[in-house]
């Protein structure tokens, strides 16, 4: 793709903040943590606001287990065809990505942010969990379709057991 702006000089940021609840609604773990803008994502909104290559599309969140013995997590030139480091975690009951719904801010001003509606993943079996992803396609356990936006790894691995519930909501915004 020949483009003639730099990601690297781009400031984008977005906070993922997860809830892990046992099936009896204990809270068991929390992560707050930024998510790693990778290219794909910043070529994406330049070509869709500013250069209007692209249609606008509907976004998908999932969770996703770090790629043992090869690169640690996501790195920022990750696409959902090709991401060594992760691959998705697909043992929730849903058939599909939930659809990320952004509320819009009610101030213009650059510190405004987008806030989602609350995702959630109820768990099916007993695995670990390593972060959450957003991504342009719905059909979970699908990488080679969607543009992927970012990757947030949590700050350690993450049991997760059947009847947990995974909260998740992200906000997006510039940073300086």
């Amino acid at each position: 793709m020949a483009t003639s702006y730099l990601p690297e000089l781009a400031k984008f940021g977005s906070q993922y903040k997860v809830t892990c609840h046992d099936k009896d609604g204990n809270l068991k773990w929390v992560e707050d943590n930024p998510n790693l803008v990778v290219d794909e994502g910043i070529y994406y909104l330049f070509d869709v606001a500013f250069f209007g290559s692209e249609e606008r599309s509907d976004w998908y969140c999932s969770l996703f287990k770090e790629s043992v013995g090869l690169i640690r997590g996501p790195q920022k030139t990750d696409t959902m065809l090709s991401h060594d480091g992760w691959s998705e975690y697909t043992g929730w009951v849903n058939w599909k990505r939930p659809i990320i719904n952004f509320k819009h801010p009610n101030e213009r001003q650059t510190t405004a942010s987008l806030v989602s509606d609350p995702l959630q993943f109820i768990i099916g079996d007993n695995n670990v969990v390593d972060g959450c992803f957003m991504v342009t396609h719905e059909n979970k356990g699908i990488d080679s379709i969607g543009k992927l936006y970012g990757v947030s790894s949590f700050s350690s691995p993450r049991s997760v057991s059947p009847g947990d519930a995974i909260n998740i909501v992200i906000t997006l915004g510039g940073v300086g």
